[in-house]
């Protein structure tokens, strides 16, 4: 379904959930569920709804995911976009612990689906914007950086899970929304982290204390973004591009057909959102991941986080986004109690 819908851009891309999109939906939430529309057996439209368990003013709560809402062109009318908000809906309330609100992203650049689901009109939920959220493509090519003094950066495997884990879950809760992680998500193969393992975390280490997490999270043998066709603009782009990779140790741009081979920059948590800490992690793993058969590092972040100008500090191309939440009348309250810790969404989930 998502593979034969793409999104419209100077690249325009379709969403593979290959070789299985029940288990490639794992990483959005526990208890995923997807909806679609049909007519005659026909597919023309997906959303998916999942939830899990994040941190809200710095305590553990159920936090809903809308995300992939995607209609054909002959199925994009208010009457099927309002039907599919209703089974969502109904959903939702049959759930024995349900989230107050969802959060989900809208592209920046896309005026009429913001107007549409942002309206209140024919049913549709309230939509409350939240933050601008920005994600930067950042090429895989050697990077100059210096070690915070006393600070030593190592690879994950040479610590256990639970250390991993006990350090997103004191670091996260400076964050709203930062997800609640247990070692089983970084120990098995499914899941939350489905992908991840210790080996693709990067931890700054001081005074024998985990200060700072960044992982590379490969997600391409389920999860992939197609290239169906680039603009002018960026076919000239992509020969460039491609020029100065035969340089770089870059892979190049994916051809017609062909998937992005990158990573996602996940589970970044960072003690007193210290820079220079964050910084030598970046650098550090993007550093790592050179000449590996990837092309570029993807970094998210809410435009209110301070670690997002020391992400920019490096080459790269933004795609600019809205996170907002999502209630149907009941998350109003949960909304207006939040406090004013910067919002976190983990890239590789949405």
């Amino acid at each position: 379904m998502l593979a034969g819908i793409s999104m419209p851009g100077g690249v325009s891309l379709s969403f593979s959930h290959e070789p299985c999109f029940r288990e490639a939906i794992e990483v959005e939430g526990r208890d995923a569920r997807a909806i679609v529309a049909e007519n005659e057996g026909e597919l023309g439209g997906v959303a998916l709804m999942a939830k899990k368990n994040c941190y809200l003013n710095g305590k553990e709560k159920a936090v809903g995911y809308l995300s992939s809402l995607r209609l054909a062109p002959d199925f994009r009318s208010s009457l099927v976009l309002a039907r599919g908000y209703q089974v969502l809906h109904k959903l939702h309330r049959e759930q024995l612990s349900r989230p107050p609100f969802y959060l989900t992203t809208i592209m920046a650049d896309n005026e009429k689906a913001k107007e549409i689901l942002t309206s209140g009109r024919a049913g549709l939920p309230n939509y409350h914007f939240l933050s601008g959220y920005q994600t930067l493509l950042i090429p895989l090519v050697h990077h100059r950086f210096s070690l915070p003094e006393g600070v030593l950066i190592v690879k994950g495997e040479v610590v256990k899970a639970e250390q991993i884990v006990e350090a997103l879950n004191r670091l996260g809760q400076g964050r709203q929304f930062f997800p609640v992680y247990q070692k089983e998500d970084i120990e098995k193969d499914s899941g939350l982290l489905r992908g991840l393992d210790e080996k693709d975390f990067y931890l700054a280490i001081e005074k024998d204390r985990i200060v700072g997490v960044l992982a590379c999270w490969d997600q391409l043998a389920f999860r992939q973004n197609v290239v169906k066709e680039y603009s002018l603009r960026m076919k000239l782009v992509k020969k460039l591009f491609d020029a100065l990779a035969v340089f770089t140790r870059m892979e190049p741009l994916p051809r017609i057909g062909e998937a992005f081979k990158s990573l996602s920059a996940a589970c970044v948590a960072v003690e007193d959102d210290r820079k220079d800490v964050f910084r030598a992690l970046l650098r550090y793993s993007i550093n790592d991941r050179v000449g590996k058969g990837k092309t570029f590092l993807y970094v998210g972040f809410s435009e209110r986080d301070p670690l997002l100008v020391v992400a920019a500090e490096c080459l790269h191309a933004t795609l600019r986004s809205l996170i907002y939440a999502v209630e149907w009348g009941e998350g109003k309250k949960e909304l207006d109690a939040l406090d004013s810790r910067v919002p976190y969404l983990e890239l590789g989930s949405l």
